[in-house]
């Protein structure tokens, strides 16, 4: 294939079928699609225990930085903990996005890579 995903569904799997990939995201295995305390949320990856979130879609931009920002605010908010989360993207990520995730410490922007039936590969980006 030529490395290009068609749903990020299929992409958030395949990285929570391969331990050496999202264990470069948690520490934990994580649980995918889980609801908000308050319902209105959907985590695509999320571990309690490392207080992380990942965020999985084809094109990233800064919606999707504002999106997981929220996450990171109602999780804040809900446990009184502090939390960190991932964008990862799978075909395209915008100019804006990498400028506004530069100095954040508290996200990390990666790319996930494929080529054929092979397990994907995280690259921070």
């Amino acid at each position: 294939t030529n490395g290009q995903w068609g749903r990020e569904l299929p992409m958030r799997d395949a990285v929570l079928g391969a331990p050496s990939q999202w264990g470069r995201l948690f520490r934990t295995k994580p649980e995918r699609e889980v609801r908000s305390t308050d319902a209105r949320a959907r985590y695509d990856l999320i571990s309690q225990a490392d207080r992380c979130v990942a965020e999985f879609k084809l094109s990233a931009s800064t919606a999707t930085l504002v999106q997981l920002d929220g996450y990171l605010k109602e999780l804040h908010r809900s446990t009184r903990q502090q939390w960190v989360g991932h964008i990862v993207y799978g075909n395209s990520c915008t100019r804006p996005l990498l400028d506004a995730l530069r100095g954040r410490g508290d996200i990390r922007l990666w790319r996930c890579t494929r080529s054929g039936k092979k397990a994907p590969v995280l690259v921070e980006e």
